[in-house]
């Protein structure tokens, strides 16, 4: 059964800051001051803009926005940790301003962008019921880019372990059953009616 989302926000469809994008664009290199506009557009329409500003020590971003017809301005700090993987590379962090937490990536609230735990709201797939749910990874398996039969013949799938089949193959193959049993009739009726 489906969670009702009792007017909760979907957290996928919820604006966010994104560190690893915010990096790729150049806003958390040292020694540089760089200054730009984030874009978020749904139809190649804009609907929001953002200003974002950073000094030349990478301490803090300046967010700059307008939200509700008032004007809002703030600091969000970064911090650099090494990465684990041993190749002396930083991994820049956002502290969230509300939790004080860590995070790579920060989600619009309504009016600050913050810590996902400060967000109230579920993932789309969970206000799916149990049918919807099934059915969309079955069109995934079915026709998307992670089809089921690419996923059994990754080059690093463990089949087995102890002799016994291991749970993700033991899935998979599962779901290889249900895909083989679907003919062309019924691909072309999960595509017009959306059910099998």
């Amino acid at each position: 059964m489906a969670y009702p989302s009792q007017g909760k926000r979907i957290i996928d469809e919820t604006k966010r800051l994104n560190m690893s994008l915010l990096a790729k664009m150049g806003y958390v290199h040292p020694g540089f001051k760089t200054s730009g506009v984030i874009e978020w557009s749904e139809n190649f329409k804009i609907h929001a803009v953002i200003g974002i500003r950073k000094s030349e020590t990478v301490g803090f971003m300046q967010l700059d926005y307008t939200c509700n017809g008032e004007s809002v301005q703030y600091n969000v700090n970064l911090v650099a940790r090494q990465s684990n993987l041993g190749n002396e590379s930083l991994i820049w962090y956002f502290i969230c301003p509300s939790t004080m937490k860590l995070c790579r990536k920060l989600y619009f609230n309504g009016r600050l962008f913050v810590h996902q735990t400060e967000i109230e709201g579920l993932y789309a797939c969970q206000a799916l019921s149990k049918k919807e749910r099934d059915m969309d990874k079955l069109i995934s398996y079915l026709l998307g880019p992670n089809d089921i039969y690419s996923q059994l013949h990754q080059k690093h799938l463990k089949r087995f372990y102890r002799g016994k089949m291991t749970k993700k193959y033991k899935n998979l193959v599962k779901w290889k059953r249900r895909v083989d049993l679907i003919t062309a009739a019924d691909v072309e009726r999960l595509l017009i009616t959306g059910s099998l």
